[in-house]
This record gives structure tokens, sequence and C-alpha cells, in this order.
């Protein structure tokens, strides 16, 4: 009597999908939503300083993303006639930075003071280049 035993082993495959994702996106990006606005000045025998009405930026891209805020030095607004005013002493709200909210997105105001030199001519003024308001994403 013979008494082995054979033993019979089957490979066994295991095989399991794993899933793949991708989530597009849309860019950081940044919109005027209005523009600065100083309103009507009268004419004056003497300078005149004039804040803004700010200028809205709708800012968004990915939930708590950071940015950083660049501000122009100064801009020149001028009338067909090419007489020219000032802007100076750019702020932001947020000022030097922001973050986006949960929903990716936040509001950004940007205002300057107008130097309104005394006996300026009388005139309809708009800037004669961009003003710039440049957001670095962190």
């Amino acid at each position: 009597m013979n008494n082995s035993f054979k033993l019979a082993v089957a490979a066994i495959s295991i095989c399991y999908v794993a899933p793949a994702y991708a989530a597009i996106e849309t860019p950081t990006a940044i919109y005027k939503t209005a523009d600065m606005d100083f309103g009507r000045i009268a004419q004056s025998k003497r300078a005149v300083v004039k804040k803004a009405t700010a200028a809205r930026f709708a800012v968004s891209g990915l939930p708590f993303v950071t940015y950083a805020i660049t501000l122009p030095g100064s801009a020149t607004i001028a009338d067909d006639q090419s007489n020219n005013m000032e802007i100076g002493s750019f702020i932001s709200s947020p000022a030097s930075s922001g973050t986006l909210d949960a929903l990716g997105t936040q509001t950004l105001n940007v205002t300057g003071i107008l130097n309104v030199p005394a006996k300026q001519p009388a005139g309809n003024y708009h800037n004669i280049a961009d003003v710039e308001v440049t957001i670095n994403f962190n």
C-alpha cells in the first residue's frame, strides 16, 4: 500500500480595479466688476485732493488659495486736450494679500487719491493707460 498523498495547488489570481480620478479646476482669475470713479469735481482756484469710489475685482480660483496684491505707484488720467491729472496713494482691501474663501472667491477693492491742480481745465478725464492691479497666487 502506498501512503503517499498528492497535493494539488491551484494558482490564485486576485484582481482589483482601482478607479482613477481627475478634477479640472477653473484657473485662478481676476475680473473687474466696477470702475474706479472720482465723480464730479468743481473747478477750483486751489489744488484739490479727491478719494475715489473703489474699483472692484472678483478674484476666483481654488478654495483657500492665498495671493499677493501689487498696486501701481501712480497713474495718469487726461482729457481730450491732453490736460493731465495724477492718481496716487493706491490702497486695496484686502491690503497686501488675500485668501479665497471656501467657494474659491473674494472681492478685491482698489482705490486711490486724485491730485487736482489749481485751475484744472474742465473736461471729462479718463486713464490714458491701464491701471494694473497684479495678483500672484502662492
